[in-house]
């Protein structure tokens, strides 16, 4: 964490929250929020047998070769940890106003005042109302220092469109010509590693659920249902709360007679389900005065 306190700017655009200055001590990370073992801002807080808060990860490296506190030194009453809920929620609404910051002064700030905000726990990959990244911001308003530092943070890349459906290399495109070869020289490669982690992560997972007999797919006639109906066959919807039980012979009838991908709305299975119950009650009837006759 940088010892030094960032310079101040009285800029405003239209992206600034309107402050005409950078208070620094306004944004600074609490003590409360830094984890006693490594100083940096927790992900998760849990409170352990010291009673203590530590990030989750940091304090169970600590116990797997500790039983003693790493705060007073004095043995652990338990080595069971419980997450602290409401330092967790503290520290997430910190983390959003100061990434709120960034997304609203991107346009303005100081690469030292920017530095200093993620120093403090800034979160990075915050979103406008319209779906901009922070990262689609810096590139719209062509701040190359801030696209840097960004990277170099290892903001996410791949993090969907925005509203427009743009993404960052869209965006970067759409700039003009000279500011867009050099945007799209910046984000390639960065972009093109980030997917082809994504690729990679996505492969070790499936040889992994193949090798362990992972969840089978799901079939296609059990995609895209209708809400409150969990399954299909062949299209047709079935619930027992809603009542629609088709027959043998509505089934029949639905196979033949309606497209396969054809979804029947609710009141054309209560129809059909009426239907086929009457034709069957019919064929039944006169099964029946047959025998007899």
């Amino acid at each position: 964490m940088a010892s030094s306190l960032p310079c101040q700017t009285t800029a405003t655009t239209d992206y600034d929250d309107l402050t005409t200055q950078f208070e620094p001590l306004e944004w600074s990370l609490p003590k409360e929020f830094e984890c006693p073992v490594t100083r940096e801002i927790m992900s998760q807080p849990v409170v352990a047998g010291d009673g203590h808060t530590y990030d989750r990860e940091s304090i169970e490296y600590w116990l797997a070769t500790h039983s003693t506190s790493p705060v007073t030194n004095v043995e652990m009453i338990t080595s069971t940890v419980v997450p602290n809920h409401t330092l967790h929620t503290l520290i997430d609404h910190h983390r959003q106003r100061l990434g709120r910051k960034l997304l609203l002064s991107a346009a303005q700030i100081t690469t030292s005042n920017a530095e200093y905000l993620l120093e403090q726990g800034g979160n990075m990959n915050i979103r406008t109302p319209s779906g901009d990244t922070l990262l689609m911001v810096a590139v719209r308003t062509k701040r190359y220092d801030l696209v840097r530092l960004l990277l170099e943070r290892g903001v996410v890349l791949i993090s969907g469109n925005n509203d427009l459906g743009e993404d960052v290399l869209s965006l970067a495109r759409s700039l003009p010509v000279v500011d867009a070869q050099q945007m799209v020289q910046l984000l390639a490669p960065a972009v093109e590693k980030a997917l082809s982690a994504q690729v990679e992560a996505q492969q070790m997972q499936a040889a992994q659920d193949e090798s362990t007999g992972g969840a089978a797919p799901l079939e296609e006639d059990h995609r895209g249902l209708l809400p409150g109906f969990p399954l299909a066959v062949d299209g047709w919807t079935m619930n027992a709360e809603n009542g629609y039980f088709p027959s043998v012979f509505a089934l029949l009838f639905h196979r033949f007679m309606r497209p396969r991908q054809e979804l029947p709305t609710a009141r054309e299975a209560y129809m059909d389900s009426t239907l086929s119950k009457f034709a069957m009650g019919s064929m039944m009837v006169a099964l029946v005065m047959v025998l007899f006759l």
